[in-house]
């Protein structure tokens, strides 16, 4: 699974900034590795509103530009993040990937309901899209959280 790929976060971040990380790190960086652990938090973050996972980018269609942004921005995040986690460039990373994940959790920021499912998800069986079970209102209008 691969929401983005290693020369469009170079292309974020700058090829100097890059190698500038790579050569400060104490071993090697795996972008593979950061790419995979971001998609993973996407996934988890917004399979209560969507259909995890999402196409990846060699699919046809490829992955959501919105999707692909948020891997991005959580990749370039946890670099800059691994020596200093209170870096400036880490919490704006961060904040912009939290801020559309947000968005698209609360409905102010939408992907294209159209979207074919992931190859993962058209080898089994159908699944449709439906409410989160514990979100929103029931057939009544009434709070599915009420009381929690």
């Amino acid at each position: 699974m691969a929401y983005t790929t290693e020369a469009r976060i170079t292309d974020l971040i700058g090829a100097d900034l890059t190698a500038a990380i790579r050569t400060a790190s104490e071993g090697p960086i795996n972008l593979a590795d950061y790419i995979a652990d971001a998609d993973a938090e996407i996934d988890g973050r917004l399979r209560q509103r969507y259909v995890t996972p999402f196409a990846q980018l060699t699919d046809t269609p490829a992955t959501p530009a919105l999707i692909s942004t948020v891997s991005r921005y959580l990749v370039a995040a946890s670099l800059f993040a691994r020596h200093r986690p209170e870096q400036p460039h880490a919490l704006y990373f961060r904040a912009k990937a939290d801020e559309i994940l947000v968005g698209l959790l609360s409905g102010d920021f939408e992907i294209d309901a159209n979207q074919q499912g992931s190859a993962a998800q058209r080898r089994g069986f159908l699944v449709k899209r439906s409410d989160p079970v514990f979100a929103g209102v029931n057939s009544q209008g009434a709070q599915r959280t009420k009381g929690w």
